[in-house]
């Protein structure tokens, strides 16, 4: 442990070679661990005892103080821990620690007892792995030993949180209208009884968020049916009654802790949805989901109840002691000590996972205390919009306050949990277009999170949608800006998402009412292709989906269709991949919507065996090139809707198209299009570019008295992904049957090869800008299809 060849650090830097002075430069650049398994024995693989012993002999006040802290964390958790793992971790961004950390551990059956194993089992914040571990000096037979961790500390010195002022959240957006929820709680003009009975307050239309009506929204779980109590409800039935008072016996303990907190800042309004919506009233509903964006948007501060998995957990818990304090002058005999001040304190470092769950299972556990377990409010697809929507959100975690505001965040112990940028990005929204990728990104997020029934995506996504309404759409008019998840000025990107694998969530659950080419049709996680696109190769004729008209655009659709102008290229599916048209030797990698041999027929999905006829219509051509040097088209893959049965009614533009349902995606090489479909490249010179760029590559590795390439060391990744190209040239082009072996190929015949091909591009190219410019037809005529 004395460095490494590149960084040659050396302990004798320090003081002390144990703690190396508790140096946050020396610990960052030098990994410390005091007890590892393995090297216990060794010269720098410290237990606590021998740190403990070299604080007696050396007087080291470093040693002493993480003594001191070892010790509160044994006394905590009631385990003799015996190792203990020193670090200074300097990480930056969201879901990274900072600071001193010490986490301890001890080894089964080794160290702990038999009541210290079965207490370490019961305690989800205590972690055990099974482990292959050398022989000891005390067991030379021992193979198997289980390490129980304590949850990861942080030594810190106290500091006083300076409170920053937010314009971005004290400021409302000027350009919306500050109206009032329909309902909100009234929980009385004395707001010093804390339990006294609230009631249901019934707002009227010219009633505005500010002054005496200020008001705070409670985000809260409702639980899982079947398996938790549900929330108190406002119904029909309960209406009448509950607009004269709300019992507080009645009231389940997170809404009461609400409520009691709520009064406590001098509040008098709160909203909650199960009791300010009319439940299991669809028009009421309906109304109310549509209108989620303002209500968030002008709350004054939203309550998250992210420790609770449902209504009746609470809002407050604390699992451990917030903060210890390691130097007193009790703690030093009376006498003080003048190397580390009072304010040296011990916490528990927070899970940054808390704060990111991925329902694929890629939320952040990086050197964060993952007993402490993911937030069960921000599991729920319908907190997402919550949290962005609102200008602040108080977390209420197993160990602390955290507010998150659009421009930071910050918790009471000053511990950053989460990053707030990318909220502060969600909300500068300019309002004269839809920022494509931001829209892209919030779905991928969104659609990561669980959704009890797969009808709620695009409700659970309508605050958003509305919030992001660019100017002049008027909001009776959303239907024709807004198609299920998509939006008019972005369709064709919005298009190529792709079902992430993964998901611990359980099978995906089908909206058979959205149509096939919306991300919103199933629950299931989805990415984009982020690639910048460089072109389209298709048009939007016509989008339309079925809906009520108005808000209900943003909440329900019936159906829909997509008419795109562009090439339809036939393909099949084979074990290697996608092949279009059967062009040799180049088959693409696949994304499927569903298991195609295996459909929910009932939602409309359609079968697709192996070689049964699919078709691919290429959407654009990306800018970032492929392995071997080609542009790259991202593309739908289609299925023909044969059967009249599952044909929705079409109207207008799609009457008498061919109907295709989409059933996936794939990314074809423009390589692929050589010699068969490069006129769906139009005016695009990307395949041109790609040729160009193989011709003049290949003339500077020319080697002429031996009639092949020869590059030089510092150009060999290129030479390799010219080489793979060429092997694709070689196989198109006759292969062995024409040309023999590959090696001789690969050189005057690879060369002149690409030289005609490059020839004929260029031909092409410039017969379709005259075309172009004369008006004429060109090579082949775009398809018209409707998607549904």
């Amino acid at each position: 442990m004395a460095g490494t060849a590149t960084d040659p650090f050396l302990e004798s830097i320090a003081d002390c070679s144990f703690c190396l002075d508790l140096n946050r430069a020396y610990l960052r650049r030098q990994y410390r661990r005091f007890g590892l398994l393995d090297p216990q024995e060794l010269e720098y693989g410290f237990t606590l005892a021998k740190m403990a012993e070299n604080a007696s002999r050396t007087d080291c006040n470093g040693c002493r103080l993480l003594l001191r802290a070892a010790q509160r964390i044994k006394d905590e958790h009631g385990m003799d821990f015996r190792h203990a793992a020193l670090e200074y971790l300097d990480g930056a961004g969201s879901g990274t620690l900072d600071g001193l950390c010490l986490r301890l551990s001890m080894l089964y059956p080794s160290h702990a007892t038999q009541d210290e194993w079965d207490r370490a089992r019961a305690r989800p914040d205590l972690y055990r792995i099974t482990i292959v571990s050398r022989p000891s000096r005390d067991d030379r037979d021992r193979a198997i030993e289980d390490r129980i961790s304590s949850p990861l500390y942080e030594v810190f010195r106290a500091q006083t949180a300076v409170p920053r002022n937010s314009a971005l959240c004290n400021n409302p957006p000027a350009d919306k209208q500050q109206r009032l929820p329909t309902r909100l709680l009234d929980l009385g003009p004395d707001l010093s009884l804390p339990t006294a009975d609230p009631r249901l307050h019934i707002t009227t239309v010219n009633d505005t968020a500010s002054g005496e009506t200020e008001y705070i929204c409670l985000s809260h779980c409702w639980g899982v049916p079947g398996r938790h109590q549900p929330p108190l409800e406002t119904t029909q039935e309960t209406f009448e009654a509950f607009q004269q008072a709300i019992p507080w016996a009645q009231i389940p303990l997170t809404f009461r802790d609400a409520i009691i907190f709520t009064r406590r800042l001098g509040i008098r309004y709160l909203w909650i949805d199960s009791l300010c919506i009319i439940q299991h009233d669809g028009d009421d509903w309906q109304r109310e989901v549509g209108r989620m964006a303002s209500v968030y948007e002008n709350a004054t501060l939203t309550l998250a109840a992210a420790s609770s998995s449902n209504s009746h957990e609470g809002l407050f818990r604390l699992f451990s002691p917030a903060e210890m304090p390691l130097s007193s002058a009790a703690d030093d005999g009376g006498n003080g000590n003048e190397h580390w001040p009072s304010e040296i304190r011990l916490r528990r470092y927070p899970d940054p996972g808390f704060f990111d769950f991925r329902q694929d299972g890629s939320y952040s556990r990086t050197r964060g205390n993952s007993s402490s377990g993911v937030s069960p409010l921000l599991q729920r697809a319908w907190v997402f919009q919550e949290r962005i929507l609102s200008r602040r959100v108080l977390y209420f975690t197993p160990m602390e306050l955290v507010l998150e505001c659009r421009q930071s965040s910050g918790s009471e112990s000053g511990l950053r949990w989460i990053d707030s940028a990318n909220n502060n990005n969600n909300n500068n929204n300019n309002n004269n277009a839809i920022p494509a990728l931001l829209w892209r990104s919030l779905v991928e997020d969104f659609t990561r999170l669980k959704l009890t029934r797969a009808s709620d995506t695009l409700p659970a996504m309508a605050g958003l949608a509305k919030y992001l309404l660019p100017d002049g759409v008027a909001e009776s008019d959303i239907g024709s800006a807004y198609f299920a998840g998509l939006w008019r000025e972005s369709f064709l990107g919005d298009m190529l998402w792709e079902v992430v694998s993964g998901s611990d969530n359980g099978p995906a659950k089908t909206n058979a009412s959205v149509p096939s080419w919306s991300w919103a049709r199933t629950d299931a996680p989805k990415s984009f292709m982020t690639e910048t696109t460089k072109t389209y190769l298709c048009d939007v004729v016509s989008v339309s989906c079925d809906s009520a008209g108005g808000e209900s655009a943003l909440l329900r659709v019936d159906g829909g269709r997509a008419v795109i102008s562009g090439f339809l290229l036939p393909a099949k599916e084979t074990p290697g991949g996608i092949e279009i048209d059967q062009v040799p030797h180049v088959s693409t990698a696949m994304s499927k919507d569903y298991n195609w041999s295996e459909p929910d027929q009932d939602a409309g999905d359609i079968k697709a065996d192996m070689g049964d006829a699919i078709f691919v219509l290429p959407v654009g051509v990306f800018a970032q090139q492929d392995s071997r040097g080609y542009g790259q088209i991202p593309a739908l893959v289609l299925k023909e809707v044969l059967s009249p049965g599952i044909i929705p009614a079409l109207k207008g533009e799609s009457d008498g198209l061919r109907t295709f349902r989409r059933i996936g995606t794939t990314t074809a090489s423009v390589f692929g299009l050589k010699d068969h479909h490069q006129a769906i490249l139009e005016g695009n010179d990307t395949l041109a570019a790609a040729l160009r760029s193989d011709v003049e590559f290949g003339e500077s590795m020319f080697a002429k008295e031996q009639q092949l390439y020869q590059a030089p060391p510092s150009r060999r990744s290129r030479m390799l992904q010219h080489r793979d190209a060429a092997f694709l040239h070689y196989s198109q082009n006759g292969g062995a049957e024409k040309f023999g072996n590959f090696n001789d190929f690969h050189g005057v015949p690879h060369l002149e090869t690409v030289k005609a091909e490059l020839r004929i591009e260029e031909a092409r190219l410039a017969e379709w800008k005259r075309c172009e410019e004369a008006g004429a037809k060109h090579g082949r005529e775009r398809d018209v299809v409707c998607i549904i």
